[in-house]
C-alpha cells in the first residue's frame, strides 16, 4: 500500500499563487498513491473560484471514497485537511485541536479495509496539521495520543501523517505508547520537505504502527507547494 501525504498550501507555491491543481491531479495520477493525506486543501475559495468540487474531482479520478475536515475560513476562503482513499472509509471521526484563535488545527480520523490474502484488515488513518510553536505542538500531540488511544486497539495498523512543524523534534518522545521507538526512530531523521525548491527541513512525517515499512521517499522537483510529497510504501503483516 502507498501512502502520500502533502501539505498542498492551499494550491499556492513559493513564489506566486498560480492556479496548480492540474499540476497536484498529475502528481497523484503518476504516483498512484492507495491513501493521500492532505493538508490545507481549499473546500471553497470564492476569489479563485475553487470549491469542494476539486476536492471530489480528485477523489472520483481513481479513488473509492474520501473525508474533509475544515480548519480554518478567512473571507472567502475555507480549507482544512482531507484523507482520501482507494478503500472503503467505513468510519470517521475528527478532533479540533486549535490552541489559539491564529492557527486552526483539526486531526482528521478515517478507518478503512484494507484487503490482504483474502482478509480484510483495519487501518487506522490518522491526517494532521501542528501549530509552528513548540509550546502548542506539544499540547496537540497529547490531544492526538488520546484522540487515537479512544479510536484504536494498538495491536491494529495504525498511519498517524501531515505537517508536524516539528523541525526540531520535540513532538516525538510523546508518541511513546503508541508507536514503538523503532517506529518512532524510523522518522527520527526524516525526510527534508520545506522548503519544496530547496529542501532543508523534515517537517512532513508518516508514523506506522503494525506495517511493514518497504521505502520511503519524497517527490523531488514538485514546486506546485511550499511543501514536498512525502511517499511511504508499506505492508500488512
Amino acid at each position: 500500500m502507498r501512502i502520500m501525504s502533502l501539505n498542498i498550501n492551499k494550491y499556492r507555491n513559493l513564489i506566486f499563487q498560480g492556479k496548480t491543481f492540474g499540476k497536484v491531479f498529475s502528481l497523484i495520477q503518476e504516483v498512484k498513491p492507495d491513501v493521500v493525506f492532505f493538508q490545507e486543501i481549499i473546500n471553497k475559495d470564492n476569489k479563485r473560484k475553487i470549491d469542494s468540487h476539486g476536492l471530489e474531482l480528485l477523489a472520483d479520478s481513481t479513488w473509492y471514497d474520501y473525508r474533509f475536515h475544515k480548519n480554518a475560513t478567512y473571507s472567502e476562503l475555507s480549507y482544512g485537511n482531507a484523507i482520501i482513499s482507494r478503500f472503503p472509509i467505513v468510519e470517521d471521526d475528527l478532533l479540533n485541536i486549535s490552541t489559539n484563535t491564529f492557527e486552526q488545527r483539526g486531526c482528521l480520523y478515517s478507518k478503512i479495509k484494507y484487503p490482504k490474502d483474502g482478509k480484510f484488515h483495519n487501518i487506522h488513518l490518522f491526517c494532521t496539521h501542528l501549530n509552528l510553536l513548540k509550546k502548542s505542538r506539544l499540547k496537540q500531540v497529547a490531544l492526538i495520543k488520546k484522540f487515537i488511544l479512544s479510536k484504536v486497539n494498538t495491536h491494529e495498523a495504525i498511519v498517524l501523517g501531515g505537517d508536524f512543524n516539528d523541525w526540531d523534534k520535540s513532538t516525538q518522545k510523546f508518541l511513546l505508547g503508541i508507536f514503538s521507538e523503532s517506529e518512532i526512530y524510523f522518522q527520527k531523521q526524516g525526510i527534508k520537505s520545506f522548503p519544496s525548491i530547496f529542501p532543508l527541513l523534515p517537517l512532513d512525517k508518516l508514523y506506522v504502527h503494525n506495517l511493514e515499512i518497504l521505502s520511503e521517499k519524497s517527490i523531488k522537483g514538485f514546486l506546485s507547494s511550499d511543501h514536498l510529497p512525502i511517499i511511504l510504501d508499506v505492508s500488512a503483516y
